[in-house]
């Protein structure tokens, strides 16, 4: 479901911001696969190969679909390799839509999908005045925290 607190996105470069939901999709056989969207909303789909950054959307992307499912829904249809990482997005043609929607494959069987929690990220950098030592430290301590996510280890850390 798109509601108010779904990452968002620009689109198109002169778009307004659109809500959009990020799915994993994982094909268990080497084939042509199609995904159509089902909603009331007039839906917009993306699908990336390795990744999707909302901050280029136009980076990895492979194709892209807006009406050819009939009501204003996509479908998109590519060939998809087994062990290949894809990411369908899902969002609307028109800004600041929100809404259920479902996906529909060529074939469940040998296609999962997985919800996965993207954020924007911000095209300049928040903290840019308070100079490049400060900037340094952050991302060391980002850097120790994913390792720690990595290595299973359960700390608690205070800013």
């Amino acid at each position: 479901m798109l509601t108010t607190n779904s990452p968002t996105f620009h689109r198109t470069i002169d778009s307004g911001l659109s809500y959009f939901h990020a799915i994993q999709a994982t094909v268990l056989t080497t084939g042509t696969y199609s995904f159509k969207s089902d909603s009331l909303l007039d839906a917009y789909g993306y699908l990336y190969e390795n990744n999707f950054n909302p901050s280029n959307p136009r980076a990895n992307l492979l194709t892209e679909d807006d009406d050819s499912g009939g009501d204003h829904q996509f479908l998109m249809s590519y060939p998809m390799q087994y062990g290949s990482e894809y990411i369908l997005v899902f969002t609307t043609h028109n800004p600041r839509m929100t809404g259920t929607f479902s996906i529909l494959t060529s074939d469940p069987s040998k296609v999962n999908l997985k919800y996965l929690h993207i954020m924007p990220v911000s095209s300049s950098p928040a903290i840019t005045c308070i100079g490049f030592s400060v900037m340094a430290n952050v991302v060391i301590l980002l850097m120790g925290i994913i390792i720690m996510i990595i290595s299973g280890q359960d700390r608690h850390i205070f800013l």
